[in-house]
């Protein structure tokens, strides 16, 4: 069914063609990856040595779990930096042993050869000239400059509300500490560049090129990554480009296209990309990169005796998206949530074929992290901390697909009616007709 669903798809734009410049893409990704990761490993040690050794002196003065509570008021797991894997990554900055080429040094990262380590790509570069507090100033001015822009942009093409609830969004991931640690900056910017890219290029004047690009988004979140979000990558910038289509009136079969394309070659690629580094590793000289990579799926999808079910894992990732906030702060976003839903029932607009398609969607998207949980279930618990970022896109979800429902040339005029008549003072109560 999805085959011939797949053919009807492709053959208006040549599906020999698609498929051709798909492959080759995915090559070239893979040919910059690893000539990207050999430059970096030829810059010399000494150039960084300095600014490496401070960098590492400061991560180890600090508390291994740095919480940014008592600076910011933010308590408990949700609000920590994960300065034990800043610390891995900038230890692994030199991780060679003596005799061993750049491309030796950069495909099989001792001890941690499972990964691409694309990080360093940028990470390398940085220490030549900056050290870890300057390095996370820089981060700050990245995050909150695209913040801006994205927030911004979603204003223009959806409207306030849409970006107020991106903004609360956000919030409940924890935006002051994400910019903080080296290790959260990867999949934010990977989804705020790409959702750039959506609301600028935004009606994609080639069909096919939209899957591509979250192909390409899936190998660069597992080129850059930790296991640390991936799934915002994809989420939030297909929650955006599917509100775009409904708010344009797009048909149900353009938005299921969108949804399932797009959700399968983020997948293609994401997944793809990671075999294609283990294959790399293997034929640089990596003999056991295999049995590394079946230990640690063994470990990170394998029941614990730490948690009594999975249903406790997805609640425990579920109550931490909003206890990052703190009970009194939380109040904000939940109220934001009830306001519209409050509109909504009020000044819903009339069902249609487009926004009943594209709420089934975005209801499918919105499940995403629960299924990455569900499956990763012990890296989900041991690190809940921070995998609890996942839920973005299901916040997103539910808040623009409240959104997309409301009529608010309605809403707007019942605010007006309202306003004259306190103004004249008058008592009766507005028709919201």
């Amino acid at each position: 069914m999805w085959w011939r669903f797949l053919k009807r798809f492709c053959s208006e734009v040549q599906m020999k063609r698609i498929i051709c410049k798909y492959i080759l893409s995915f090559a070239v990704m893979i040919a910059l990856f690893v000539g990207a990761m050999t430059l970096v490993y030829m810059i010399p040690d000494r150039l960084i040595e300095w600014h490496r050794e401070y960098s590492l002196t400061v991560l180890a003065i600090e508390e291994e779990w740095e919480s940014l509570g008592n600076i910011f008021g933010f308590h408990g797991e949700p609000g920590m930096l994960d300065n034990t894997t800043d610390r891995v990554m900038m230890e692994l900055t030199v991780p060679g042993e003596a005799g061993e080429s750049a491309l030796e040094t950069a495909m099989l990262m001792h001890g941690y050869t499972r990964y691409w380590h694309g990080y360093q790509t940028i990470l390398r570069p940085l220490l030549v000239l900056y050290e870890l507090h300057q390095i996370r100033t820089l981060n700050v001015y990245v995050f909150f400059a695209l913040l801006a822009a994205v927030l911004f942009l979603i204003g223009k093409r959806l409207g306030a509300p849409a970006a107020i609830a991106y903004g609360l969004g956000m919030g409940c991931a924890g935006l002051i500490t994400i910019p903080s640690s080296m290790q959260f900056m990867a999949c934010f910017v990977v989804m705020m560049v790409v959702s750039l890219i959506v609301l600028l290029r935004y009606p994609f004047k080639k069909p096919e090129n939209l899957p591509l690009l979250f192909m390409i988004t899936g190998m660069v979140i597992n080129f850059l990554d930790f296991l640390t979000a991936p799934l915002i990558t994809l989420g939030g910038p297909l929650v955006l480009y599917l509100c775009l289509q409904m708010a344009h009136g797009a048909s149900p079969r353009e938005l299921v296209r969108t949804w399932f394309f797009c959700s399968l070659m983020w997948g293609v690629g994401y997944a793809l990309c990671w075999v294609s580094k283990w294959g790399v590793a293997l034929l640089v000289g990596s003999g056991d990169i295999f049995a590394q990579v079946e230990a640690n799926a063994l470990r990170w999808t394998t029941d614990n005796a730490w948690f009594e079910s999975r249903l406790d894992v997805l609640l425990l990732n579920f109550n931490d998206f909003f206890k990052f906030q703190g009970l009194r702060t939380a109040v904000f976003p939940l109220g934001c949530g009830a306001f519209l839903a409050a509109c909504c029932a009020f000044f819903h607009k009339k069902p249609s074929a487009t926004l009943l398609c594209g709420t089934a969607c975005l209801a499918a998207i919105a499940l995403y992290p629960y299924v990455w949980y569900y499956v990763m279930i012990y890296h989900s618990f041991e690190h809940d901390w921070f995998t609890y970022r996942a839920q973005l896109p299901t916040f997103l979800c539910l808040y623009w697909g409240l959104c997309a429902w409301i009529d608010w040339k309605r809403a707007g005029e019942f605010a007006r009616l309202c306003r004259a008549k306190l103004r004249r003072g008058g008592g009766e109560p507005c028709d919201r007709a």
